[in-house]
């Protein structure tokens, strides 16, 4: 750097800090259009990206197509909240792994938003399962006092209700509000405390369930992403002859 130009530099500073000081600027609005992303940008592709995109696909195909076992019936991912056949259904096989890790778990709840899509009757492939877990969620058991459980039922009651396992029986008004929580029959007791098999996700308190933040100690088991617990699961039956069977019983009753 030159002399000269070092003793214009705090010139230059000042001109600059001066006219900074000067500006002020609002938004008057904000303009906006919609790209459609389709056919005519086709002459635009290069064939060199197609040929990659192509090999990639090939070999997706292949890891995605091995068929799992087969679903009884059609669980829809959209049903209501308070009667989600595929949530419950997914709560109980999230049980039932962390029941083998732990005998102590008392339930486990699901968030339905976490279902991506419908669970077709027939074939479940590898990619059916990506498909409906695509997130490399992990099981996490966390210990609740008996007050934080039945927070954590009264926020879902006023969600319209989550995926919870069969153990677990709420009765709910249409407005939101938690009149009766009981596991296995019984009333929750506020003064015990409560294993509970989640996801990681919502055991961070999200999705409206910031009662898991009152967690008094975590647990996240090895080899537990929930997908594949989904997977060796419907692997399971299979190997059994078994479907997977929707579960049907109502666990969450409106009044």
């Amino acid at each position: 750097m030159s002399l000269a130009f070092r003793q214009l530099l705090p010139a230059i500073a000042l001109i600059l800090s001066l006219h900074s000081c000067g500006a002020h600027y609002s938004l008057v609005r904000i303009d906006g259009t919609s790209v459609p992303v389709d056919s005519v940008f086709d002459p635009l592709i290069s064939g060199r990206v197609t040929e990659i995109i192509g090999d990639y696909q090939s070999d997706l195909a292949e890891e995605m197509s091995p068929v799992l076992g087969t679903s009884a019936a059609v669980m829809l991912s959209a049903a209501p909240r308070d009667y989600n056949v595929l949530a419950n259904t997914v709560a109980d096989i999230l049980r039932d792994a962390a029941s083998g890790i732990d005998e102590d778990v008392a339930f486990a709840v699901i968030n339905v938003g976490g279902l991506r899509c419908d669970l077709p009757a027939g074939p479940i492939s590898v990619g059916t399962a990506f498909e409906l877990l695509p997130f490399t969620n992990t099981m996490c058991i966390v210990t609740l006092h008996g007050d934080a459980v039945l927070e954590l039922f009264g926020q879902i009651a006023l969600m319209g209700g989550e995926g919870v396992s069969e153990d677990v029986n709420l009765t709910v008004t249409a407005d939101g509000r938690l009149l009766d929580a009981r596991i296995d029959g019984v009333p929750v007791d506020g003064d015990a405390d409560y294993r509970v098999a989640t996801i990681d996700f919502v055991a961070e308190g999200n999705d409206g369930m910031t009662a898991f933040k009152k967690a008094s100690g975590q647990f996240y088991p090895d080899d537990c992403l929930f997908r594949d617990i989904f997977i060796r699961h419907v692997r399971r039956l299979a190997s059994h002859g078994q479907a997977l069977q929707p579960k049907t019983d109502r666990r969450i009753f409106v009044k």
